[in-house]
């Protein structure tokens, strides 16, 4: 029986199978490069990775859900969702904006998406 909580875990070679725009070594180098480390120069610091990952020994498996949330962050797609959301954005007016979106800039829209994304899973759960 499927728990709604439970996590989606994936290994290095699923997680590109399933989504095909990431290569395994991409994986492979972000993974390397999610923990701060400690070099000749001094400490270089991660990614932020680290907490979209888990690690079980040597294997390493990777939270689908909060990868992308990771992804988000870096590009800065967060930011904006975080905008909507101070501005009183209800899911009404989310879908309300459908109008505006030719004024809307491509990070706008796409934060609008993110919200509505995750107040539909909210829903569902």
């Amino acid at each position: 029986m499927s728990n709604a909580s439970t996590p989606t875990l994936l290994t290095v070679k699923q997680f590109p199978e399933k989504h095909k725009a990431f290569s395994e070594n991409s994986l492979r180098f972000q993974i390397f490069n999610a923990k701060p480390r400690k070099t000749s120069r001094g400490e270089i610091a991660g990614n932020g990775l680290e907490s979209a990952l888990v690690r079980l020994g040597r294997k390493v498996m990777i939270d689908e859900a909060k990868f992308f949330e990771w992804l988000d962050r870096q590009n800065g797609h967060a930011a904006v969702e975080t905008r909507a959301k101070a501005g009183g954005w209800s899911a009404k007016r989310a879908n309300g904006v459908l109008h505006d979106l030719a004024e809307m800039t491509d990070d706008e829209r796409y934060g609008v998406l993110v919200y509505l994304r995750r107040l539909a899973a909210e829903r569902d759960a």
